[in-house]
């Protein structure tokens, strides 16, 4: 089959933007659409912004982050992702429904429900693995943290360990060592494209 959707995922700092782009010139030929997670619409873009930023005098509950992910999520996928993949064109996402089971694990069966009922998953996620302290000072560099960012450390040890769970489960999953250098990150990623052609899970 042609592949029509895939995903990067993993924790702040882990390099994320290498990997979109070893992927976008491994398919250099190919009509790319790139989105991203929260985001990718109008009313998503919106949910983004209230779910990173803080609110003064108010906490926001495990479990209304993780409804507001998945209605932007619901969002992108109906309005972007599904017709754009319909039309041929590769779509490359920036995180997917990955984000939700690893960082709302607290609501771990709530996630489980609501992404059973999604229209459509990735053919392929890169997970990008890297200790939490790593690349949260990665993050730093970058900038002001954002809400989430500024979670306890213990809360991104265990979304980390929720990724590797689900690597290990899942063949669509394959995992890459994201405190390697830029060129072997980029490397890695264009090798496993490649075996994904070799192995005839995916053309090109």
């Amino acid at each position: 089959m042609k592949m029509k959707y895939i995903a990067i995922e993993g924790l702040e700092g882990a390099g994320k933007s290498t990997a979109l782009k070893a992927i976008k010139d491994f398919f250099a030929d190919r009509e790319i659409t790139s989105v991203r997670e929260p985001g990718g619409t109008p009313l998503a873009e919106k949910v983004r912004k209230l779910v990173k930023e803080e609110h003064e005098g108010e906490v926001v509950t495990a479990y209304s982050e993780t409804l507001a992910f998945f209605l932007a999520r619901e969002q992108l996928l109906a309005n972007v992702v599904i017709p754009y993949a319909e039309k041929g064109n590769l779509v490359l996402s920036d995180r997917c429904y990955l984000s939700s089971i690893a960082y709302q694990h607290e609501q771990r069966n709530l996630v489980t429900s609501l992404t059973e009922d999604l229209a459509i998953k990735p053919d392929l996620i890169i997970y990008m693995d890297i200790d939490p302290v790593v690349g949260l000072e990665r993050a730093r560099g970058r900038g002001e943290l954002d809400r989430i960012e500024k979670k306890d450390i213990s809360y991104f040890h265990k979304a980390r360990e929720v990724y590797q769970e689900e690597a290990a489960k899942h063949d669509n999953i394959v995992t890459v060592d994201a405190h390697q250098t830029i060129e072997e990150v980029y490397d890695n990623i264009i090798r496993i494209l490649q075996e994904q052609v070799e192995k005839q899970v995916v053309y090109k």
